[in-house]
């Protein structure tokens, strides 16, 4: 896209190439709406919609959502918010329900304002009755409303003649949708619509609007992040009176989670989420095994909970590294969110600490010191990721501890769990004056407020180098308060005066990470691992795995028996050509350059596969061979 000079206005109108148009504004835009007076719900915020967009607006009571809601149905007086709001790109002034109107705003409520002994035809046509005579002609009215009806798609659902109380409240909130429209409406707001309805009404309204989604731009508000996502283009998260977050929503068309996987078992269970043992499932019996991470459905309609949720599957992606559990990913369906992963055949560091304690004995030092440096370099490749245009993210785990560390059978010690990571340009920021982080492995600046960075996260790992070395927690207190005091104040002894045969160099590594004075810790988790690597011989992945292997090896045995019944179940469903798979397709290219593919999730035919197969085995078969 190129940006020319638009004649017609003040400003610069993008153009697409190779095209005299300019591209059209938002048809509705809000820009930095802050309140004024005495309720002071908005600071800033923000949202921009497009033609034929259906956008979610979520957010915590308190956020702002109610006050922009009255702001965009000209309920707030003239003077008690600033900022801009735009339509079609023109400024606006919404200081009345009739200024609302013509700028070609209407806001359907959950109890919609009709007249309920009024026909649908009456309510549909109300102030534009065909006449005849001066007298209303009821014939022309039924067949402009059945017209209408047919238009949205409704004729066979309701009755032009019947009356509005004979609707229930889902039909009712459709049926004044359609008469905001008829009206010249060109964006509905519309307030909480599936709150008061029963399961099929809600169903049916949701697939009226997914059905119509083209034909409406609508701004959906809700509480329910985890119910909108799946219905909205994008869903805009306001807290605190801004724009916190706007997320990718997962509009129709766009096949969910539920036939692309099969899940299975749950093997661990958090505070947000559980994980389970699933399965893909492609073409002709193709399947693969990952682990799905579900969150807990009393959590799916806490927006803040929903939004973090889909920051670590955003965050998580962004780092390509060895040592980081990949996150493959994110997919809504009614009832919840889910996080897809690599899975990895082993166990958590804090149980195999466990398992090691209950046995009487000690971690090996070269395998505790190959453990924690393979965590650093996996923690330095977060904080070196970086966004789409190679800006570095400012990404801080803020969580190092056992329990979001796994190893591997294979030997590999890999970082999970980035639910509570920090990014400088995060849009999903975390609350002022909110602590996170498990209280024995949080910095002390996490505590006391200040700033949060690498180093911070080098403190974590410095934590796991000292219980491993020593076989025991490092601040132990009774209750989260006493804890928090004993890593702020209490003294750090060496790890060689718990364990002998810890040497020198690893004191003194796991001493300076642990430094209060975050200056004093090591630059980074790098050169954390490099002195490691330095100080002592790291154990081989050969001998970690052998070790995880003979920790843990009774459960690891029982969920591979789990894995192997559910491998089993699916080796004898049919290979279904239709089953979903990836059909691909060529990103548009230079001739010179090589060829992108992009995976596409659909159902693709069995003959195309067919012919592809055949296709390629005549290329790759060399002529005259065998």
């Amino acid at each position: 896209m190129e940006v020319v000079r638009d004649s017609s206005a003040d400003g610069l109108a993008p153009m697409a190439s190779g095209s005299d148009r300019p591209i059209p504004p938002p048809i509705l835009e809000l820009i930095g709406i802050e309140s004024v007076g005495a309720a002071e719900a908005l600071h800033g915020a923000s949202l921009a919609v497009e033609r034929g967009e259906l956008v979610g607006l979520c957010g915590e009571n308190g956020g702002g959502k109610a006050t922009l809601l009255k702001i965009l149905a000209g309920a707030q007086r003239s003077g008690s918010y600033r900022g801009q709001i735009l339509v079609k790109g023109r400024p606006q002034k919404l200081a009345s329900e009739a200024s609302a109107r013509r700028a070609g705003i209407a806001v359907v409520r959950q109890r919609p304002a009709l007249v309920p002994n009024l026909s649908v035809a009456h309510n549909l046509m109300l102030g534009r009755e065909p006449r005849r005579y001066g007298l209303v002609d009821e014939a022309r009215l039924e067949l402009e409303a059945r017209k209408h009806l047919e238009h949205f798609g409704l004729a066979n659902e309701i009755d032009a003649s019947s009356t509005v109380e004979q609707l229930d409240v889902g039909g009712r909130q459709i049926v004044e949708m359609m008469r905001a429209r008829l009206e010249g409406a060109d964006i509905l707001v519309l307030e909480e619509p599936a709150a008061l309805l029963t399961p099929p009404e809600r169903r049916r309204l949701f697939d009226w609007l997914r059905a119509k989604r083209h034909d409406m731009t609508c701004i959906y508000v809700s509480d329910r992040l985890d119910e909108i996502i799946r219905l909205c283009d994008r869903v805009v998260v306001l807290r605190d009176g801004k724009t916190a977050q706007t997320l990718k929503g997962s509009p129709p068309g766009t096949p969910s989670g539920r036939g692309r996987y099969a899940v299975h078992d749950e093997i661990a269970a958090g505070g947000m989420a559980t994980v389970h043992l699933g399965t893909v499932l492609g073409p002709f019996g193709f399947s693969r095994t990952v682990a799905i991470k579900r969150l807990h459905p009393t959590l799916s309609s806490d927006p803040d909970f929903v939004a973090m949720f889909i920051d670590e599957a955003r965050l998580a992606s962004r780092i390509r590294h060895p040592n980081v559990v990949s996150v493959l990913d994110v997919y809504a369906e009614e009832g919840g969110l889910s996080l897809v992963m690599e899975y990895v055949d082993g166990e958590s560091l804090a149980r195999l600490l466990r398992l090691t304690s209950e046995h009487e004995a000690h971690v090996p030092v070269a395998i505790a010191a190959s453990i924690v440096t393979s965590v650093l370099h996996g923690l330095h490749a977060a904080h070196e990721a970086c966004d789409e245009q190679g800006r570095l993210l400012g990404l801080v785990h803020r969580d190092v501890s056992p329990q979001n560390v796994i190893v591997g059978s294979d030997g590999v010690p890999r970082v999970i769990d980035f639910g509570i990571a920090k990014a400088a340009g995060r849009a999903n920021v975390t609350r002022e004056g909110q602590v996170k982080g498990k209280a024995p492995y949080m910095a002390p600046e996490q505590i006391q407020g200040g700033a949060v960075n690498p180093r911070t996260d080098v403190y974590g790992a410095a934590v796991l180098l000292w219980e491993l070395l020593v076989g025991a927690r490092l601040f132990q207190a009774e209750g989260h308060t006493a804890i928090l005091t004993h890593v702020l104040s209490q003294p750090v002894a060496p790890p060689s005066s718990r364990r002998p045969d810890v040497p020198p160099a690893l004191d003194a590594i796991a001493l300076r990470g642990l430094d209060r004075n975050q200056a004093r810790r090591f630059s980074s988790a790098r050169e954390m691992a490099l002195e490691l690597e330095k100080a002592t011989r790291l154990a081989t992945a050969e001998e970690i795995g052998s070790w995880v292997q003979s920790t843990a090896g009774a459960s690891l045995a029982e969920r591979r028996k789990k894995l192997a019944v559910v491998e089993r179940d699916l080796n004898h469903r049919p290979a279904d050509p239709e089953a979903p798979s990836a059909a691909t397709r060529e990103v548009g290219r230079n001739r010179d350059e090589p060829a992108t593919v992009v995976a596409t999730p659909g159902r693709a035919s069995a003959g195309l596969l067919t012919r592809a197969w055949a296709r390629a085995r005549r290329l790759f078969t060399p002529q005259g061979g065998h």
